[in-house]
């Protein structure tokens, strides 16, 4: 009788723990295989402004979380940042003071290698007056996995540990109702 409590007893904290874990185990997965996204990045415009509001077509802009180091130079093609890879996240969308998408390689040019951006002097630029202009684009973050494989892998581990939770589960209270002649 009192074997048969304490395989109950394991059979439930098991159970909880695993359902306390599970979470985490799925969001730390997510967190590693997932581009962050950052909406509304501010860039004030006004360094490349020339005498009369022209565009000096020469000013580089860089976003907040350009690739660096491994992410430049080792990394798959999101993140690069290649802020156009089809599936990854948002791509690199510029927008003028008044909110209007800016269209790529007609009102600016991105360098997806680099985070970087030139714009050119066009009316949707020249004609105001305001400096502050906005970006969105994903990143790669410091914890991101990079490898196709590492991936699939890391998305299975919540799945087989839910799996392994529950048959450790069923087969505490299977054998409490054998130990009862349940079955």
């Amino acid at each position: 009788m009192l074997e048969a409590t304490h395989k109950l007893v394991l059979a439930f904290i098991t159970l909880m723990v695993g359902l306390v874990l599970i979470g985490t185990i799925a969001t730390q997965a997510n967190n590693v295989t997932t581009p962050i996204s950052v909406s509304s990045e501010t860039v004030n415009i006004a360094p490349a402004r020339l005498a009369g509001g022209a565009i000096n077509t020469s000013k580089v802009f860089t976003v907040t979380n350009a690739a660096t180091g491994w992410k430049s130079t080792d990394a798959p093609n999101e993140c690069l940042p290649a802020y156009e890879a089809a599936g990854y996240g948002a791509p690199f969308i510029y927008y003028n003071q008044s909110g209007d998408y800016m269209t790529k390689n007609t009102d600016y040019i991105v360098t997806s290698t680099t985070g970087s951006f030139t714009l050119k002097n066009v009316k949707n630029l020249n004609s105001s007056t305001s400096n502050t202009t906005t970006v969105s684009y994903s990143y790669c973050g410091d914890d991101y996995l990079n490898s196709g494989w590492g991936q699939t892998v890391i998305l299975l581990v919540g799945g087989f540990f839910a799996i392994a939770l529950l048959l450790i589960s069923v087969g505490l209270f299977f054998s409490v109702a054998k130990d009862y002649g349940l079955y």
